[in-house]
């Protein structure tokens, strides 16, 4: 099973040297009942909170990308160890700044965890929905760091 596990987030194992590979999209049996949007994120909350000032808009961006990529290690901790407790609040507590930086999209996925974390705690669910968070939030750091340049 934690291979299974470790195949779905592309985690290295002991008994595996070598990097394992995502499987095809097409092949996981699990989906999310949202389409991908168009644009990964919306700063126009964010920016109207920040009433216009660069800088503070800047340091939340760079607040998010750190915390987030924290927190999403810890996801992938918590279910390598099965802490369905931990799992559910650490994606309970992510909601917030994702729907902040306006990516409505993975705060569903997010909301979609705690609840599989504290109800039917499906591990393959919780695994695909790791990962998935995971995947897009990765596209959505690398566009938020070019995005940075626009708070100089």
């Amino acid at each position: 099973m934690l291979e299974k596990i470790s195949k779905l987030l592309n985690i290295e194992t002991k008994n595996k040297k070598e990097i394992l590979k995502p499987k095809i999209k097409d092949a996981d049996p699990y989906s999310f009942n949202q389409p991908r949007p168009e644009n990964y994120y919306d700063l126009n909350e964010l920016i109207a909170s920040s009433q216009g000032n660069n800088e503070f808009t800047r340091k939340m961006i760079n607040l998010f990308l750190t915390s987030s990529f924290a927190s999403i290690n810890n996801l992938k901790f918590h279910l390598k160890q099965n802490n369905w407790e931990q799992l559910g609040k650490t994606a309970h507590r992510m909601i917030g700044s994702y729907k902040q930086m306006g990516i409505g999209y993975v705060a569903s996925m997010l909301k979609e965890l705690e609840e599989t974390a504290s109800g039917s705690r499906e591990l393959g669910k919780a695994a695909w929905l790791v990962k998935e968070t995971e995947s897009y939030s990765s596209e959505v750091f690398d566009l938020l760091k070019k995005e940075l340049n626009n708070f100089s």
